[in-house]
């Protein structure tokens, strides 16, 4: 990734991180927590609940990439990318993201990454 330099791969990194893990305070997860609150306003409700729809949605969907008769979802080539080449955190997806690296779909794989995080970020800041 020779467009970036590694301060900022790791604070796009770290970011991710912060809402897509459970175990984090500020994830999408916890938050929805705090949006189930009697107190929140309803509309409040709605409109976080719309967003975590969306990100789910978008994540779970099928990419335009066929890894033999399936295709991969958006998560995982997000998560495969983020915890296998960027971060180096999980060693099956450090496996994956080495062997899509050597393949020929390596620039497709870029591509919808790219283009999925993109959209996933214009979903929370529609909504912010």
């Amino acid at each position: 990734m020779e467009d970036f330099d590694q301060d900022e791969i790791d604070a796009f990194v770290l970011t991710y991180s912060l809402f897509a893990q459970k175990n984090d305070s500020i994830s999408l997860a916890r938050i929805a927590a705090i949006y189930k609150a009697d107190w929140m306003p309803s509309e409040a409700k709605e409109y976080f609940d719309s967003a975590r729809r969306s990100v789910n949605d978008c994540l779970g969907s099928a990419a335009t990439i066929m890894l033999g008769e399936h295709y991969v979802r958006v998560r995982d080539i997000i998560d495969v990318i983020i915890y296998g080449g960027m971060a180096h955190t999980n060693t099956k997806k450090a496996e994956i993201f080495e062997e899509w690296m050597r393949s020929g779909i390596k620039g497709f794989i870029w591509a919808e990454f790219f283009a999925h995080v993109k959209h996933l970020l214009e979903i929370l800041r529609s909504r912010a």
